[in-house]
């Protein structure tokens, strides 16, 4: 006896779900243990950045590629930042990760929407595995609060903060000398 088509279709569609279903549990699995295995290493970081320990981190946490680029004094900077202008890390949510294994070993990125005593920050960071132990590849901290720290002067047109030098704003867009204000300046005074 021949299956029919409608019951081909029918095997089919629930072959797709199954295979969905495996698909997004193996996803939510490597999720999680990826994020318990990595997190407690950005929170001790952090915590290291607190309590005046993060240098030592450099030759324990960082990978042999990390250091070559990567100076010692420039790793403590941005600890140096992290601590004065964004303080404590209060909260993290992993928001992004990827993982891969190749020849050359095993690499993971998380990207954490983080929340600091002064304010937002996204945290991203690429692992690669060492043995049993994660070691970081790259590390990076954008916040805006950096940028407000940073900041000299407002935006004429949309009153965000900019850097002394800047020609245009980051935020608008739009330069901030025109030729406008620069000939306004330039021409003589009216009198009455």
């Amino acid at each position: 006896m021949k299956p029919s088509a409608g019951l081909i279709v029918v095997l089919a569609v629930v072959g797709v779900i199954i295979l969905l279903g495996f698909g997004g549990a193996w996803l939510y699995v490597t999720y999680r243990n990826l994020d318990r295995s990595l997190s407690p290493v950005v929170d001790e970081l952090f915590a290291r950045i607190q309590d005046g320990t993060f240098a030592q981190t450099y030759d324990t946490h960082t990978t042999e590629e990390f250091r070559r680029v990567v100076p010692r004094d420039q790793y403590q900077a941005l600890a140096d930042a992290c601590k004065t202008y964004l303080g404590a890390l209060q909260s993290k949510t992993l928001q992004q990760f990827n993982f891969r294994g190749d020849m050359s070993g095993s690499y993971a990125f998380v990207a954490y929407a983080a929340h600091f005593e002064r304010g937002p920050a996204t945290i991203t960071v690429t692992f690669k595995k060492a043995g049993d132990r994660w070691l970081i590849l790259n590390w990076n901290v954008q916040s805006p609060v950096f940028q407000q720290a940073l900041a000299q002067a407002a935006c004429p047109h949309c009153g965000n903060p900019h850097g002394l030098g800047a020609k245009f704003c980051p935020n608008c867009g739009k330069p901030l000398t025109t030729d406008e204000s620069a000939s306004a300046d330039k021409a003589p005074a009216a009198t009455p």
